[in-house]
């Protein structure tokens, strides 16, 4: 029996995906993680035809493995067969109190976290980060949230804050939004999310640009 399933149809897939997991490497080396200048967080490896492969867990509150992301060495992402909504990979051990920070991808996670120092939690994708945040809140009642989103200036809907701020509605009072400003630099997928502004501009420009966000946003 796997603790934590609760719809019967998900559980095969489930089962499969922890299989591939376990089978994976705890060490490694990726060429898009390097590229990416970012560290390996919890976090498995496995040689593909094509170089290693990336493969990160997704945990539900409970911690209970439903699924795995693998990104390739172009960046190219898959999700095996399953449930997505709602599950997470944590990049740090969560604690009662204090903020909690929310990314999209594995990349923008892992280079917060080494900004910030906070736990951080990796949503995968925009849309399920309000989802993310309800899963969160049921068990860590006592923290706040920081929702560093992308900012897809590039996208009518720029659906990164449009999410981020869909997320925020949930409780306003606990939960900010500190979405990347880029200034003068051109709208671009290359230019959205916080790991891009860093390797545009820079750690210490970004970590100043945090600081000020959320001294801001602490006055409001």
């Amino acid at each position: 029996e796997i603790k934590g399933c609760s719809s019967k149809k998900d559980l095969p897939e489930a089962k499969r995906a922890f299989g591939y997991w376990s089978r994976c490497q705890d060490s490694g080396r990726s060429d898009y993680l390097e590229r990416k200048q970012v560290g390996a967080y919890g976090v498995r490896f496995r040689e593909g035809d094509q170089g290693i492969i990336v493969v990160v867990p997704m945990q539900d509150a409970k911690g209970f493995i439903w699924n795995h992301q693998k990104i390739y060495l172009d960046g190219t992402k898959q999700f095996h067969k399953g449930r997505t909504r709602g599950l997470f990979h944590l990049l740090k051990t969560l604690s009662p109190t204090g903020p909690i920070a929310i990314c999209e991808g594995y990349a923008t996670s892992a280079t917060i976290f080494e900004l910030t120092n906070l736990p951080t939690v990796c949503a995968f994708f925009a849309g399920n980060i309000p989802h993310v945040v309800q899963e969160l809140i049921s068990i860590q009642t006592g923290n706040s949230y920081l929702l560093f989103c992308d900012n897809d200036r590039h996208l009518p809907n720029n659906i990164g804050l449009t999410k981020a701020e869909e997320a925020r509605a949930i409780a306003p009072d606990s939960i900010h939004v500190v979405a990347p400003f880029f200034d003068d630099i051109p709208d671009g997928k290359d230019a959205s999310d916080w790991n891009d502004l860093v390797r545009l501009r820079g750690r210490e420009f970004a970590q100043n640009q945090i600081r000020q966000k959320i001294a801001s946003q602490s006055k409001e």
